[in-house]
């Protein structure tokens, strides 16, 4: 099945008319390396075609785990220094990105990073505040929230974070809230991660596990199978 996406993708490719019907192809070929365990094929598919899009971005995937290391620590803070002179009222004002380049951007990088807090946590960190970078300068989006929900998530490797980290994740929702007709299928993954990796840190377990139960019935209500069963199997982890 695989060979038969990745077939069909490099067709697509071949054969698009439009920038639209490229980044499409993108798109599902990023989620496939993502599902199929290649977070490393994925993020230099990713980083490739972000350059191609405006943006300089380096290799991440070549760089010495001691380098990526002093990256995401300087990344983590300049992006920390960032949002707290910006502030949550004037980040919830911001314009609406509506630069297409961009916005694709953006969308590709949501789909790496919310696959690499296990295995690429380090990568995973410099991606998500370079997204919450651009979304302060070009203006905000929906994957801005999947990025404050993953930059939330790799400062909770300090506890002293956790205030920090929970602020920030519920901004992160509130942000969502504001956008006309969003992703149905994304406010549910931002939920997911939120209260899994950060609120489950300060909420109380049973609220937690009610929200995962909720948004579990809505997904199998609506078809999205792919959420629902993330979801299903993170309320069993709880339990």
């Amino acid at each position: 099945k695989s060979d038969a996406l990745e077939h069909h993708v490099n067709q697509t490719l071949t054969h698009a008319k439009t920038i639209l019907d490229m980044f499409n192809a993108y798109s599902v070929h990023v989620r496939s390396l993502c599902t199929r365990g290649f977070e490393s094929d994925a993020i230099s598919l990713v980083l490739s075609v972000v350059r191609v899009l405006g943006e300089d971005f380096e290799d991440l995937n070549s760089l010495s785990s001691s380098t990526l290391n002093r990256l995401a620590k300087d990344e983590l803070l300049s992006t920390r220094e960032l949002l707290e002179a910006t502030g949550k009222d004037q980040l919830l004002q911001f314009e609406i990105m509506t630069d297409v380049n961009k916005l694709w951007v953006m969308k590709l990088m949501s789909y790496v990073i919310m696959e690499m807090f296990r295995s690429r946590p380090l990568l995973m960190a410099v991606l998500s505040c370079k997204m919450i970078k651009l979304s302060i300068h070009y203006g905000v989006c929906e994957a801005t929230c999947i990025a404050l929900i993953m930059y939330s998530v790799s400062m909770m490797d300090d506890p002293d974070n956790v205030d920090h980290c929970h602020y920030w994740g519920k901004v992160a929702q509130a942000l969502f809230s504001t956008f006309d007709n969003p992703d149905s299928t994304m406010i549910h993954r931002i939920e997911q991660y939120f209260h899994s990796l950060v609120g489950v840190w300060i909420e109380p377990h049973q609220a937690v596990c009610n929200t995962f139960q909720s948004n579990y019935k809505t997904c199998v209500r609506s078809g999205d199978n792919e959420t629902s069963t993330e979801i299903l199997v993170w309320y069993c982890l709880m339990n």
